[in-house]
């Protein structure tokens, strides 16, 4: 279950009973949000996700073409995200890359789905 505070409008999230329902995160949802949340979940990162997310895979680990061309550099090694010089955290959603995304660029991460 995901928790109101980790979600912002635009954020992705699945119907857990039916992982291939997912939603887009709006001011209808939020309004409802102790009846449907309750059943929603983070859609998990996946090779797929990140390369609809814009990154790219080095032998390093991947890296975010996007945020790279905003002087913003983006790595994830099994899914550990990190900024130059500051600490790691481990990202396991969708939606948590989302509002990484945002914190660092302060724009919305682009999504191909």
């Amino acid at each position: 279950m995901i928790k109101a505070n980790e979600l912002r409008i635009g954020n992705y999230v699945q119907h857990e009973p039916y992982p291939d329902e997912r939603w887009l995160v709006d001011m209808r949802l939020l309004e409802s949000i102790d009846l449907e949340l309750v059943e929603c979940v983070g859609i998990p990162l996946t090779t797929e996700i990140l390369v609809k997310c814009g990154f790219e895979l080095f032998p390093w680990g991947w890296v975010s073409r996007v945020a790279n061309k905003r002087n913003v550099r983006i790595t994830a090694f099994h899914f550990l995200f990190e900024r130059e010089g500051q600490a790691s955290l481990k990202i396991k959603s969708l939606h948590q890359l989302q509002n990484l995304y945002f914190a660092l660029t302060g724009e919305e991460l682009e999504i191909k789905l």
